[in-house]
């Protein structure tokens, strides 16, 4: 994907959520991009993938959601990041963290506010 559509919303988590938060997003209409790992996110995001915005695990297994974070806000300026985590109190680059679980509702509600800004 050459340029980032206006409803392309990366995913990288590596839990149950992740999956549910792409097949929700996707019935309200938003083009996913969807990894299970943050080591494929990162060579994706590397080799130059576009997306308008990011939800990005703290706690992968693999790598530290906040080095996504600092990649994703490097190659992709433009693009809000919101970090997300079980953990309620984490340090993190992103623009917006959401706590888990929470409610698709909420998310929603902070996506269109990106977008619409």
């Amino acid at each position: 994907m050459s340029t980032a559509s206006k409803k392309s919303v990366l995913i990288v988590d590596d839990d149950k959520a992740g999956e549910v938060i792409a097949t929700c997003l996707e019935k309200l209409g938003y083009y996913t991009i969807y990894y299970q790992t943050g080591s494929q996110a990162f060579e994706q995001i590397e080799s130059g993938l576009k997306y308008r915005i990011a939800i990005i695990d703290y706690s992968l297994s693999d790598i530290a959601g906040n080095e996504i974070v600092l990649l994703s806000k490097k190659m992709n300026p433009d693009s809000p990041v919101i970090v997300t985590s079980g953990y309620n109190n984490v340090n993190h680059d992103g623009d917006l963290f959401v706590q888990k679980p929470f409610e698709m509702k909420l998310l929603e509600d902070k996506i269109n506010l990106f977008l619409a800004g």
